[in-house]
């Protein structure tokens, strides 16, 4: 339901919209890599997303 322009939560999001999400914000799928052992695993995965994101961005241009 929205009221003036606001949106109103509805529940906790369906998993394909948080799949949807984390990809939009190049958060990688693999829950294994929230850990703090694996958090610079993360971060790499996650700067290679962005990686690709920018340059399928910059080619599209």
């Amino acid at each position: 339901m929205t009221q003036r322009g606001t949106s109103v939560p509805q529940g906790p999001p369906r998993e394909e919209e948080l799949e949807e999400n984390l990809r939009m914000n190049c958060i990688p799928l693999d829950l294994d890599l929230l850990t703090t052992e694996r958090y610079e695993e993360f971060l790499d995965r996650r700067r290679r997303l962005m990686a690709e994101k920018v340059r399928k961005y910059y080619l599209a241009l």
